[in-house]
Protein backbone atom coordinates (compact mmCIF):
# COMPACT_ATOMS: atom_id res chain seq x y z
CA UNK A 1 0.00 0.00 0.00
CA UNK A 2 1.64 3.20 -0.68
CA UNK A 3 1.95 6.33 1.71
CA UNK A 4 -0.63 8.58 1.39
CA UNK A 5 1.71 11.96 2.56
CA UNK A 6 3.43 11.36 -0.66
CA UNK A 7 0.17 12.22 -2.57
CA UNK A 8 0.71 15.81 -2.82
CA UNK A 9 4.61 15.16 -4.28
CA UNK A 10 2.95 12.36 -6.77
CA UNK A 11 0.16 14.79 -7.45
CA UNK A 12 2.94 17.47 -8.53
CA UNK A 13 5.10 15.18 -10.43
CA UNK A 14 1.59 14.03 -12.48
CA UNK A 15 1.46 18.01 -13.52
CA UNK A 16 5.23 18.38 -14.70
CA UNK A 17 4.46 14.78 -16.48
CA UNK A 18 1.17 15.82 -18.35
CA UNK A 19 3.10 18.69 -19.32
CA UNK A 20 6.13 16.58 -20.74
CA UNK A 21 3.76 13.81 -22.66
CA UNK A 22 1.68 17.15 -24.42
CA UNK A 23 -1.89 15.01 -23.29
CA UNK A 24 -4.46 17.45 -23.18
CA UNK A 25 -7.02 15.15 -22.82
CA UNK A 26 -5.81 14.53 -19.65
CA UNK A 27 -7.16 16.65 -17.00
CA UNK A 28 -3.84 18.34 -14.50
CA UNK A 29 -4.77 17.96 -10.80
CA UNK A 30 -4.72 21.58 -10.30
CA UNK A 31 -6.85 22.59 -13.53
CA UNK A 32 -9.77 24.87 -12.92
CA UNK A 33 -12.17 21.85 -12.96
CA UNK A 34 -10.54 20.76 -9.59
CA UNK A 35 -11.41 23.69 -8.00
CA UNK A 36 -14.88 22.57 -7.61
CA UNK A 37 -13.66 19.37 -6.27
CA UNK A 38 -11.18 21.10 -3.60
CA UNK A 39 -8.97 17.77 -2.67
CA UNK A 40 -6.58 18.70 -0.42
CA UNK A 41 -4.92 21.55 -2.44
CA UNK A 42 -6.91 23.86 -0.96
CA UNK A 43 -8.71 25.03 2.71
CA UNK A 44 -11.72 26.11 0.65
CA UNK A 45 -11.70 29.24 2.09
CA UNK A 46 -12.91 31.74 -1.07
CA UNK A 47 -15.73 31.27 -3.54
CA UNK A 48 -14.28 30.31 -6.91
CA UNK A 49 -15.47 29.65 -10.18
CA UNK A 50 -15.24 29.39 -13.66
CA UNK A 51 -15.32 32.29 -15.57
CA UNK A 52 -14.69 33.09 -19.53
CA UNK A 53 -11.01 34.49 -20.60
CA UNK A 54 -11.23 38.14 -21.23
CA UNK A 55 -10.47 37.83 -25.23
CA UNK A 56 -10.29 35.28 -27.87
CA UNK A 57 -6.33 35.23 -28.09
CA UNK A 58 -5.69 34.32 -24.18
CA UNK A 59 -5.10 30.41 -23.52
CA UNK A 60 -5.25 30.88 -19.82
CA UNK A 61 -8.21 29.20 -17.72
CA UNK A 62 -9.54 32.02 -16.02
CA UNK A 63 -11.22 31.69 -12.13
CA UNK A 64 -12.83 34.65 -10.22
CA UNK A 65 -11.63 34.23 -6.48
CA UNK A 66 -14.74 35.85 -4.20
CA UNK A 67 -14.63 37.30 -0.78
CA UNK A 68 -17.65 38.35 0.53
CA UNK A 69 -17.05 40.02 4.06
CA UNK A 70 -15.09 42.55 1.80
CA UNK A 71 -17.19 42.69 -1.70
CA UNK A 72 -13.89 41.46 -3.08
CA UNK A 73 -13.91 39.81 -6.91
CA UNK A 74 -10.81 38.56 -8.56
CA UNK A 75 -10.21 37.42 -11.75
CA UNK A 76 -7.56 35.13 -12.16
CA UNK A 77 -5.41 33.10 -15.06
CA UNK A 78 -3.81 30.13 -14.54
CA UNK A 79 -1.61 28.53 -17.26
CA UNK A 80 -3.06 26.54 -20.04
CA UNK A 81 -3.38 22.25 -19.65
CA UNK A 82 -1.11 22.18 -22.20
CA UNK A 83 1.61 24.65 -21.33
CA UNK A 84 5.31 23.99 -21.99
CA UNK A 85 8.60 23.01 -19.98
CA UNK A 86 9.83 26.14 -20.60
CA UNK A 87 6.89 27.78 -18.98
CA UNK A 88 8.05 26.23 -15.86
CA UNK A 89 11.80 25.97 -15.77
CA UNK A 90 14.80 28.66 -15.33
CA UNK A 91 13.74 30.19 -11.66
CA UNK A 92 12.12 28.54 -8.94
CA UNK A 93 8.99 27.89 -10.41
CA UNK A 94 6.88 25.88 -8.36
CA UNK A 95 4.21 28.45 -7.46
CA UNK A 96 3.40 28.92 -11.43
CA UNK A 97 1.11 26.18 -12.15
CA UNK A 98 -1.04 26.37 -9.15
CA UNK A 99 -2.44 28.60 -6.37
CA UNK A 100 -0.76 26.03 -3.38
CA UNK A 101 -2.61 26.61 -0.09
CA UNK A 102 -0.11 28.52 1.66
CA UNK A 103 -0.74 31.67 -0.79
CA UNK A 104 -4.42 30.94 -0.34
CA UNK A 105 -4.26 31.13 3.67
CA UNK A 106 -1.82 33.92 3.46
CA UNK A 107 -4.82 35.71 1.27
CA UNK A 108 -7.57 34.92 3.25
CA UNK A 109 -5.43 36.13 6.86
CA UNK A 110 -4.24 39.28 5.02
CA UNK A 111 -8.14 40.36 4.05
CA UNK A 112 -9.42 38.94 7.45
CA UNK A 113 -7.17 41.65 9.46
CA UNK A 114 -7.21 44.16 6.53
CA UNK A 115 -6.64 46.78 9.08
CA UNK A 116 -2.96 46.05 9.16
CA UNK A 117 -2.59 46.73 5.66
CA UNK A 118 -4.54 49.77 5.47
CA UNK A 119 -2.54 52.77 3.82
CA UNK A 120 0.63 49.94 3.81
CA UNK A 121 2.96 50.07 0.72
CA UNK A 122 2.83 45.92 0.28
CA UNK A 123 5.56 43.86 -1.61
CA UNK A 124 4.93 40.05 -2.53
CA UNK A 125 7.73 37.87 -3.15
CA UNK A 126 7.41 34.89 -5.15
CA UNK A 127 3.66 36.06 -6.74
CA UNK A 128 4.17 32.89 -9.23
CA UNK A 129 2.02 33.26 -11.88
CA UNK A 130 -1.23 34.93 -9.52
CA UNK A 131 -0.29 36.54 -6.94
CA UNK A 132 -3.58 35.92 -5.19
CA UNK A 133 -2.53 37.72 -1.38
CA UNK A 134 -1.07 40.84 -3.21
CA UNK A 135 -3.57 41.15 -6.19
CA UNK A 136 -6.69 40.63 -3.23
CA UNK A 137 -4.86 43.39 -1.19
CA UNK A 138 -5.07 45.85 -4.01
CA UNK A 139 -8.78 45.02 -4.50
CA UNK A 140 -9.76 46.11 -1.08
CA UNK A 141 -8.85 50.10 -2.18
CA UNK A 142 -7.64 50.61 1.08
CA UNK A 143 -3.72 49.42 0.44
CA UNK A 144 -1.32 51.42 -0.69
CA UNK A 145 0.74 50.97 -3.38
CA UNK A 146 1.43 47.18 -4.12
CA UNK A 147 4.22 45.60 -5.89
CA UNK A 148 3.99 41.86 -6.83
CA UNK A 149 7.51 40.00 -7.70
CA UNK A 150 8.93 36.83 -9.22
CA UNK A 151 11.53 35.59 -10.69
CA UNK A 152 10.37 34.32 -13.85
CA UNK A 153 9.81 36.29 -16.49
CA UNK A 154 6.76 35.25 -17.65
CA UNK A 155 4.87 35.13 -14.67
CA UNK A 156 5.40 38.51 -14.84
CA UNK A 157 3.99 39.04 -17.92
CA UNK A 158 0.96 37.05 -16.44
CA UNK A 159 0.85 38.99 -13.50
CA UNK A 160 0.94 42.16 -15.70
CA UNK A 161 -2.06 40.59 -17.57
CA UNK A 162 -3.94 39.65 -14.36
CA UNK A 163 -3.75 43.47 -13.08
CA UNK A 164 -5.14 44.75 -16.80
CA UNK A 165 -8.11 42.37 -16.48
CA UNK A 166 -8.77 43.38 -12.91
CA UNK A 167 -8.58 47.27 -13.98
CA UNK A 168 -6.75 48.07 -11.21
CA UNK A 169 -5.20 51.48 -11.14
CA UNK A 170 -1.21 50.30 -12.39
CA UNK A 171 0.20 52.96 -10.11
CA UNK A 172 -1.38 51.37 -7.33
CA UNK A 173 -0.35 47.86 -8.40
CA UNK A 174 2.11 46.91 -10.51
CA UNK A 175 4.28 43.58 -11.47
CA UNK A 176 8.40 43.41 -11.65
CA UNK A 177 11.07 40.98 -12.01
CA UNK A 178 12.84 40.08 -9.44
CA UNK A 179 15.21 37.25 -8.38
CA UNK A 180 17.28 36.59 -5.57
CA UNK A 181 20.49 37.83 -5.53
CA UNK A 182 21.64 40.02 -3.11
CA UNK A 183 24.15 41.70 -5.36
CA UNK A 184 21.69 43.47 -7.21
CA UNK A 185 20.44 45.27 -4.30
CA UNK A 186 22.33 48.33 -5.54
CA UNK A 187 21.72 48.52 -9.02
CA UNK A 188 18.83 46.80 -10.20
CA UNK A 189 17.09 46.90 -7.18
CA UNK A 190 17.87 50.50 -5.52
CA UNK A 191 14.79 51.22 -6.40
CA UNK A 192 13.13 49.08 -3.74
CA UNK A 193 15.28 49.91 -0.45
CA UNK A 194 13.20 50.91 2.30
CA UNK A 195 9.99 51.28 -0.09
CA UNK A 196 7.93 49.28 1.76
CA UNK A 197 5.73 48.71 5.67
CA UNK A 198 4.33 45.21 4.51
CA UNK A 199 6.42 42.59 2.55
CA UNK A 200 4.44 39.01 2.69
CA UNK A 201 5.41 35.72 1.04
CA UNK A 202 4.37 32.74 0.80
CA UNK A 203 6.00 29.00 0.41
CA UNK A 204 9.46 30.14 -0.47
CA UNK A 205 11.91 29.22 2.23
CA UNK A 206 12.39 25.48 0.96
CA UNK A 207 15.38 26.69 -1.14
CA UNK A 208 17.95 26.15 1.38
CA UNK A 209 21.00 27.68 -1.13
CA UNK A 210 19.14 31.33 -1.29
CA UNK A 211 17.83 32.28 2.21
CA UNK A 212 20.47 34.24 3.31
CA UNK A 213 19.69 36.30 -0.29
CA UNK A 214 16.21 36.36 0.41
CA UNK A 215 16.09 37.29 3.92
CA UNK A 216 18.63 40.19 3.22
CA UNK A 217 16.35 41.57 0.38
CA UNK A 218 13.90 41.34 2.52
CA UNK A 219 15.36 43.59 4.85
CA UNK A 220 16.66 45.80 2.44
CA UNK A 221 13.30 46.24 1.26
CA UNK A 222 11.64 47.38 3.82
CA UNK A 223 10.98 50.75 6.41
CA UNK A 224 12.94 50.71 9.33
CA UNK A 225 9.20 49.79 11.34
CA UNK A 226 8.48 47.26 8.44
CA UNK A 227 7.20 44.11 9.12
CA UNK A 228 6.94 40.30 7.30
CA UNK A 229 3.89 38.33 6.86
CA UNK A 230 5.42 34.75 6.28
CA UNK A 231 3.33 31.59 5.47
CA UNK A 232 4.80 28.33 4.93
CA UNK A 233 4.42 24.33 6.10
CA UNK A 234 7.71 22.71 7.54
CA UNK A 235 9.05 21.12 4.78
CA UNK A 236 10.97 18.99 6.64
CA UNK A 237 12.50 21.50 8.68
CA UNK A 238 13.49 24.42 6.10
CA UNK A 239 11.17 26.77 7.38
CA UNK A 240 12.59 26.79 10.52
CA UNK A 241 15.84 26.82 9.05
CA UNK A 242 15.28 30.12 7.55
CA UNK A 243 13.55 31.83 10.79
CA UNK A 244 16.65 31.10 12.45
CA UNK A 245 18.90 32.81 10.39
CA UNK A 246 16.46 35.71 10.11
CA UNK A 247 16.97 36.48 13.58
CA UNK A 248 19.83 38.43 12.45
CA UNK A 249 17.42 40.63 10.67
CA UNK A 250 14.42 40.60 12.19
CA UNK A 251 12.26 39.67 15.47
CA UNK A 252 10.41 36.44 14.72
CA UNK A 253 7.50 35.53 16.15
CA UNK A 254 6.08 32.21 14.78
CA UNK A 255 2.22 31.44 15.08
CA UNK A 256 0.73 27.85 14.48
CA UNK A 257 -2.96 28.52 15.35
CA UNK A 258 -3.61 32.52 13.58
CA UNK A 259 -7.09 31.98 12.56
CA UNK A 260 -10.04 29.91 13.97
CA UNK A 261 -11.49 28.88 10.48
CA UNK A 262 -7.73 27.91 9.16
CA UNK A 263 -7.74 25.99 12.94
CA UNK A 264 -11.05 24.05 12.31
CA UNK A 265 -9.82 23.28 8.88
CA UNK A 266 -6.59 21.51 10.01
CA UNK A 267 -8.67 20.25 12.76
CA UNK A 268 -10.75 18.45 10.65
CA UNK A 269 -8.12 17.31 8.16
CA UNK A 270 -6.23 15.78 11.04
CA UNK A 271 -9.48 13.69 11.81
CA UNK A 272 -10.69 13.23 8.41
CA UNK A 273 -8.02 13.38 5.79
CA UNK A 274 -5.76 10.59 5.25
CA UNK A 275 -3.73 12.19 2.68
CA UNK A 276 -3.00 15.12 4.63
CA UNK A 277 0.87 15.66 6.18
CA UNK A 278 0.93 18.55 8.04
CA UNK A 279 4.69 18.93 7.31
CA UNK A 280 3.62 19.32 3.53
CA UNK A 281 0.01 21.07 4.27
CA UNK A 282 -0.60 23.18 6.88
CA UNK A 283 1.85 26.70 6.64
CA UNK A 284 2.67 28.35 10.01
CA UNK A 285 2.21 31.97 9.77
CA UNK A 286 6.02 34.04 11.12
CA UNK A 287 6.04 37.70 11.58
CA UNK A 288 8.87 39.00 11.45
CA UNK A 289 9.68 42.72 12.38
CA UNK A 290 12.69 44.84 11.24
CA UNK A 291 15.58 45.56 13.54
CA UNK A 292 18.98 46.92 13.07
CA UNK A 293 22.12 44.99 12.56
Amino acid sequence: MSNPKTSLARQRWQILRASLIKNASRPLPCSPDSASVRRLSTFNLFQVEKTPSPNDHDRNEWLLYKYSPLSVVVSIGLLPQDFSLNDITGYNNTGNVCIWPSEELMAFYCLENISLFKGKSICEFGAGMTGLAGLMLAATGVTGRVVLTDGNKKSVQNLSSIISVNGINPDLLTAHQLDWDASKIDTEYNHFIAQFDVIICADCFFFVDVQQDLLYLMHRFLKSNGKAYLFAPERSGTFQQFLKKAKKYFTVDVRHNYHETITDKRKSFETSEPSYDPNLHYPYCAVLEYKCY
